[in-house]
């Protein structure tokens, strides 16, 4: 059963959102302090009449109960909270820097990503594919947070190594991209494009000759990762790709295209994650998301 209801927190988030876009430094850390209280409640399934602070002993060792790298985890919420207290409390009258706030925006949006290292612990990524094309449409530090944690835990997975490379080269540019692919490419040279597990999606989803026929021209993955981030790049370059590095300049594509058929628990879950973390959002304009075009992932996995 479901405490949390994310429709409870509209104004609430519709007005950190406002606020936020209107306030100095200060006043931008004490909103992201209430945000990440609201993405506390969602790990933890707590209804709205729950009081909920981030120091809070009984919810430090409740969050440990649900995520096993908590030490990392009540970091990032000790990073927001001693931010978000100098910053409500008169004794700090310093002036509040870029870099303070930085780092409270980075923590937040890796508190952001937990959510949905979380799901993909609980479902294992890559083997949904609406789920895969709606999780595309996250901001790229989001994916690259995400799947960088859940490369250490499931390196082989080519859903994995095909999706966090590309988030790196969106977040970070095609040198990053390149680099990260040359430091695994003993490991990644060994795993092929298509797997058996891959390949039985193709087959369901494609027919068994095409099927058959992407499987004899995958290669593996370093020649195919390094290949398709080259050809993303040059795409981005030649805007024939949208581009988009927030939730705000995502909203619009997140509105037509994220949210799932709710015909598994799993699609239901997954909805509820993208639902918060749009939620309140206020639209940038972006002309980029004019051309874009979705391809299911397991077709970009295997022709792009």
């Amino acid at each position: 059963m479901s405490n949390f209801d994310h429709n409870e927190y509209m104004h609430l988030c519709t007005d950190i959102m406002q606020d936020y876009q209107g306030s100095s430094n200060r006043g931008k850390i004490k909103t992201i302090r209430q945000y990440a209280e609201i993405l506390v409640r969602k790990i933890l399934n707590l209804a709205s009449d729950k009081e909920v602070m981030l120091g809070n002993k009984k919810i430090i060792n409740e969050l440990k109960g649900l995520i096993k790298d908590e030490d990392f985890f009540t970091h990032l919420l000790d990073v927001i909270k001693e931010n978000g207290n100098d910053c409500t409390h008169t004794q700090v009258i310093r002036k509040i820097t870029n870099d303070d706030l930085k780092v409270c925006i980075e923590s937040l949006y890796m508190v952001i990503s937990y959510l949905f290292v979380i799901f993909f612990r609980k479902y294992r990524f890559g083997y949904n594919e609406p789920i895969m094309t709606a999780f595309s449409i996250l901001p790229p530090v989001i994916r690259y947070n995400t799947l960088s944690i859940l490369n250490k835990e499931d390196a082989e997975n080519p859903m994995i190594v095909d999706k966090l490379s590309l988030a790196i080269l969106k977040y970070r540019g095609l040198q990053e991209a390149q680099r990260w692919l040359l430091e695994r490419k003993d490991m990644l040279s060994r795993i092929p494009s298509v797997t058996d597990e891959t390949y039985l999606v193709m087959k369901e989803k494609l027919g068994v000759q095409l099927a058959d026929r992407l499987r004899a021209s995958g290669g593996n993955m370093f020649s195919f990762s390094m290949g398709k981030v080259e050809r993303v790049s040059n795409n981005i370059n030649e805007d024939r790709f949208p581009v988009y590095d927030s939730f705000e300049s995502s909203l619009k594509l997140f509105q037509e295209k994220g949210l799932l058929e709710e015909d598994s628990e799993e699609n239901k879950e997954f909805n509820s994650l993208m639902k918060l973390v749009y939620l309140g959002r206020i639209p940038e304009e972006n002309v980029s998301l004019d051309r874009i075009e979705l391809c299911l992932p397991i077709v970009m996995l295997t022709l792009s």
